[in-house]
């Protein structure tokens, strides 16, 4: 005990004890308040898990909010009972100081029983909603395979043949089986309108189950800490309807566009003296050797993407020049190295790639 403490009048102790508590929740409920606010600012592309567009993602949501209402609960009830005990000391001023009258049944309940008939019935949700987004349940529609690595996606559709990166096309309506691994470190696959995260692990395949019920982009992410560009290792969920999706697989079952004009022809000159076929596919363009050992995204298709560097930038002419001249400017840590070409060439390898739609 501090010294001198013993000599302070009853009353202003406490009185300095009721303030120092005032201002201590004073300060907790408006780190709260600020917490809910710094939620509430989103945009249109802000991933939000509390907006369920699948079964798996309503599930989780209905648990989450249970959760919240409890813990509402429980605080406005520890308020309460904090508030109740500093007013009725106060108008004890001639009580002992550290005289306590509550009864020892009263700690029993409000410790005890009542955290168990929270709990319990809490835990007994939380298995059932755990089991009924984990378990297969309905056949899957068709499989995906989706392999993370730093920083970006590979995506493959095993049964049509087809591969792509950072965006993910699936049909509305359907169950859809994703086979995740990772092709380095650990990742984690999140898609938050849709379904739970799940890990991706080196040399282990995971499945999980997602269904978009409506048409619409569902943004996905990394959840978990990989390196440098973890923020910025983004992906689409692309919803089409069903008569749309299979137009979709169509068009991406085709070769590459080839070169309509010369500067496009002459860029693709440049993809290959630049050495760009080494580390990414063109179907129907690369040469068979290269595609052998490609370690960067495919880009047949490569224009139809809305981002570039996974979720780091639009996807535009100025932006790829920019990328292909300097990729670490725009992402830092990427493994892609700078490529070193002229103003000519590289306009050309621009046309060129912003050809592949």
């Amino acid at each position: 005990m501090p010294q001198g403490f013993s000599n302070m009048p009853h009353s202003r102790s406490l009185e300095q004890l009721g303030r120092r508590i005032r201002s201590k929740w004073i300060g907790a409920i408006s780190s709260l308040l600020l917490t809910f606010l710094l939620v509430g600012c989103s945009t249109d592309t802000t991933p939000n898990m509390l907006d369920a567009q699948g079964s798996a993602a309503a599930e989780i949501n209905s648990l989450w909010w249970l959760m919240f209402w409890l813990a509402l609960l429980v605080f406005v009830a520890v308020i309460t009972l904090t508030t109740m005990a500093i007013y009725r000391s106060r108008q004890r001023k001639t009580a002992a100081p550290n005289h306590y009258s509550a009864r020892p049944t009263f700690f029993l309940t409000a410790g005890a029983i009542i955290p168990l008939f929270i709990l319990i019935p809490l835990i007994i949700v939380s298995v059932r909603a755990s089991r009924t987004i984990t378990l297969p349940g309905a056949q899957s529609m068709m499989t995906i395979d989706v392999i993370g690595r730093q920083w970006w996606w590979e995506v493959r559709y095993p049964d049509h043949g087809i591969v792509t990166a950072n965006e993910i096309h699936i049909p509305a309506g359907e169950r859809v089986a994703f086979r995740i691994t990772s092709q380095d470190v650990i990742h984690s696959f999140w898609v938050p309108q849709l379904h739970g995260k799940l890990d991706m692990n080196p040399g282990r395949v995971n499945v999980i189950h997602l269904e978009a019920a409506e048409p619409g982009e569902y943004m996905g992410l990394c959840a978990e800490f990989c390196g440098l560009q973890h923020t910025f290792m983004l992906f689409w969920v692309i919803a089409h309807p069903p008569e749309s999706f299979a137009e979709w697989i169509a068009q991406r079952q085709q070769a590459a566009v080839a070169p309509t004009d010369a500067l496009q022809a002459r860029g693709q000159e440049v993809y290959f003296a630049a050495a760009c076929d080494q580390c990414h596919v063109i179907e129907g363009i690369t040469r068979l050797e290269s595609q052998i050992g490609a370690v960067g995204p495919d880009l047949t298709h490569y224009a139809s993407r809305g981002t570039l560097g996974a979720g780091r930038a639009e996807n535009n002419a100025e932006t790829l020049a920019a990328f292909i001249i300097n990729p670490h400017a725009i992402k830092p840590g990427v493994h892609m190295p700078p490529t070193p070409l002229s103003t000519d060439d590289l306009e050309a390898l621009v046309a060129f790639l912003m050809n592949l739609e």
